[in-house]
């Protein structure tokens, strides 16, 4: 108990000494994964984030860009209004003048207001606002500049230039009509006065969209700069919390699964000890059990001698005194000769005693043969455990005359129930052991307190087994010595000399010897019952 305690403490002591700092290092490696796994994350969209502003200043720069190509082209096209008088020119210049205006107005108002389709997010900076704000006057004249041109030359924008009656003189003479036309209304002072504005002011808003251009260019630049100005803090914050790991988790975790490596290899080597003690230990009862199975077998042998010994000293004693009687008689006979005074009475006397004596010395000594012959079948299988054909019956009645002396001096009685010609090709060997510990635990244990009590054997064949039935009327037993009736050294009569390994060997004969099985049920009060199912011949 003291033992125990000492165990039980050293236990909880080692339990609050390491599991506490293997949950502190649990807790300090989440924590440690989350916050690799939060700058991974933040990483990942400053990453993200730069590209698409990226993506965004390079779309913002290629409008702007296109912006300045735009009034480019606005006032070449005015330029081409008022220099020229062809229809066709006149027409495509103001196509393109309408168009472009068009487009012009599109991509102002996607880089001042945002456009999703576009990649533009419409919030600019307050100095970018600002400059748009200074551009939005010439922005203003310029594009009512191109409104009022195209408001003179909306009418011969869609006209077409060439007809199918073209060739004719009334088609000739209506191009030059329209040519005279557009070139009048094109010749508007209004016109003139709008082409000199988108021609004056087309330097000052290419100005303003460079100065736009170079914002839009250094804002990015700035915002690039920013951002990986963040991606260094965060990498060098992970390379911050990797080292913080090493040192205080996977360290410490390294330590431990080391320490817990020494523990498993010298538990192993022990265990590898152990291993071998008890493998030591099993061959030493293994003997031990082998020896006391050699004990009992010859304990057995030595109570079948004692009762053979008996049962044969009787015949003989008797064929020895029918000896002696017929040698009295025949030194008479012989005297009574050699004296000539035998009578034929003397010989009918002689002859009937010399037949009777001779009659009961043959079969006194033909009893005692038997019964050697008996003891010398059961020794021989006893000592050979040789497989071989036998009676069951007649092996069966060996059995308890061999037990004579066992029986002999007690009242209990044994009947055995079995076909004449139940012939088996197995073990006689171990089914006399067998019996002969049933028998041997019947008068022993099951017939303690009882005076006169009864082994019933019976056996018959169902199809190609031997069901053997022991029972007899005893005591019984009791069901928690039922549990471990079959366990090697359990015994009831341990301060008697008990071994407690006589129904282990009735179990292990039949299972190895026998190949079948064996089964007990019992009640207290009520005797016991022990069935054996063996086949009738074992394979080959």
């Amino acid at each position: 108990m003291a033992a125990s305690g000492w165990i039980s403490r050293s236990s909880e002591r080692q339990i609050h000494e390491g599991v506490l700092p293997e949950r502190l290092l649990i807790v300090g490696c989440i924590i440690g994964l989350l916050l690799l796994a939060l700058a991974a994350v933040a990483s990942h969209l400053a990453i993200q984030r730069q590209i698409q502003q990226q993506q965004s200043g390079s779309v913002i720069v290629n409008l702007s860009g296109r912006q300045r190509m735009l009034s480019q082209k606005l006032a070449k096209s005015a330029l081409r209004i008022l220099s020229n008088s062809d229809e066709v020119i006149l027409t495509g210049a103001l196509q393109e003048l309408h168009d472009s205006l068009r487009i012009l107005r599109e991509t102002h108002q996607a880089l001042v207001q945002g456009d999703n389709n576009l990649g533009l997010p419409g919030k600019n900076s307050t100095e970018i606002q600002k400059l748009f704000a200074e551009l939005s006057d010439t922005y203003q004249q310029i594009t009512e500049a191109g409104e009022r041109i195209l408001i003179h030359g909306q009418p011969f924008i869609d006209r077409s230039s060439v007809t199918d009656d073209s060739l004719s003189a009334e088609g000739l003479t209506a191009e030059l009509d329209a040519e005279d036309d557009i070139h009048r209304a094109l010749q508007q002072p209004d016109v003139k006065t709008a082409v000199a504005v988108i021609i004056e002011r087309e330097g000052r808003f290419l100005l303003g969209m460079d100065r736009i251009v170079s914002q839009y260019t250094a804002e990015s630049q700035e915002k690039l700069e920013q951002t990986q100005e963040i991606e260094t803090l965060l990498f060098y914050s992970m390379l911050l919390i990797l080292l913080l790991e090493a040192l205080f988790i996977f360290r410490p975790l390294i330590q431990r699964v080391h320490t817990a490596m020494s523990a498993l290899r010298k538990n192993e080597q022990d265990l590898i000890n152990t291993t071998e003690k008890l493998e030591f230990t099993i061959d030493e009862l293994r003997d031990a059990q082998e020896n006391l199975l050699d004990v009992e077998k010859k304990a057995v042998l030595a109570s079948v001698v004692a009762g053979v010994t008996h049962d044969v000293n009787t015949p003989i004693g008797v064929g020895i005194t029918a000896a002696s009687t017929l040698q009295l008689h025949t030194r008479e006979f012989s005297e009574k000769f050699h004296q000539g005074t035998i009578r034929r009475s003397d010989m009918e006397s002689y002859q009937e005693v010399a037949v009777e004596s001779i009659e009961m010395i043959l079969q006194n000594l033909t009893r005692a043969a038997e019964l050697i012959a008996n003891f010398k079948q059961v020794a021989v299988d006893q000592s050979s455990e040789q497989r071989r054909h036998f009676n069951l019956k007649q092996y069966l009645d060996d059995i308890v005359l061999a037990m004579n002396a066992k029986l002999r001096t007690t009242q209990h009685q044994v009947k055995i129930h079995c076909p004449e010609n139940l012939e088996l090709d197995s073990y006689p060997g171990a089914l006399y052991q067998i019996l002969s510990n049933l028998i041997m635990n019947s008068l022993i244990h099951g017939f303690e307190h009882i005076e006169s009590g009864t082994i019933q054997i019976d056996a018959k064949q169902r199809d190609g087994d031997i069901e053997l039935i022991y029972q007899d009327d005893g005591c019984g037993i009791s069901y928690d010595a039922q549990k471990v009736l079959f366990d090697a050294f359990y015994t009831t009569k341990k301060d008697q000399g008990g071994t407690g390994i006589g129904t282990h060997v009735i179990k292990n004969l039949v299972e190895t010897s026998l190949g079948g099985e064996v089964q007990l049920s019992s009640e207290p009060g009520k005797g016991v019952r022990f069935s054996i199912c063996f086949p009738v011949s074992l394979e080959a």
